[in-house]
């Protein structure tokens, strides 16, 4: 990721979490899992592409949203 403020973060794979840079307690797995924006909390994309959207959201396989996707809200 970019961090530049955030903290507990956690990011594998290629371009994983770079959109980040203030959000905490954030986990992108994949290649190219991310954050739709830079300072999401709670927040967790998993699978190529994986895009979270809102904080305490996870993402399983796409962008939030999509067909593709499985997302669940809420989480704490």
């Amino acid at each position: 990721g970019n961090n530049t403020g955030g903290a507990n973060n956690l990011f594998l794979g290629s371009s994983a979490g770079t959109a980040n840079t203030t959000g905490s307690d954030n986990i992108a797995i994949g290649s190219g899992a991310n954050m739709a924006s830079n300072n999401l909390n709670n927040a967790i994309a998993i699978g190529k592409g994986a895009i979270v959207t809102s904080d305490n959201q996870m993402v399983f396989g796409a962008e939030a949203g999509s067909a593709n996707a499985l997302t669940a809200v809420g989480i704490s």
